[in-house]
């Protein structure tokens, strides 16, 4: 095996267990932060009430070093291609290494 091979592999498991990633715009505080992020999208809410918000996703985002973002909060938003969506909540993981973070997809 090689790392190539390894990397396909692990790429190939995360596709199909429904996970992808993307480089994404993490914004805190007015101030954005360009990160990869491996994704899991959910199945949406069925709820489309007055807070205009629609698919939900699971981000996993890591939380030191150079590529990594230091804060997040529930007035962070993250931009996804040219999607905007807002934290309703993150975590740090138990190692303190990444954030784990629940966003929804701004609609309106």
């Amino acid at each position: 095996m090689t790392l190539a091979s390894d990397i396909a592999d692990i790429y190939a498991d995360m596709v199909e267990a429904g996970l992808s990633t993307d480089t994404v715009t993490v914004t805190t505080d007015g101030v954005p932060s360009s990160c990869t992020a491996i994704i899991r999208y959910g199945k949406g809410d069925e709820y489309k009430g007055s807070d205009g918000y629609g698919v939900n996703a699971t981000l996993r985002i890591q939380a030191q070093g150079d590529v990594g973002v230091a804060t997040i909060t529930r007035k962070t938003t993250i931009t996804i291609a040219a999607d905007t969506w807002r934290v309703i909540g993150a975590d740090k993981s138990s190692t303190g290494l990444e954030w784990i973070i629940q966003a929804n997809k701004v609609t309106s």
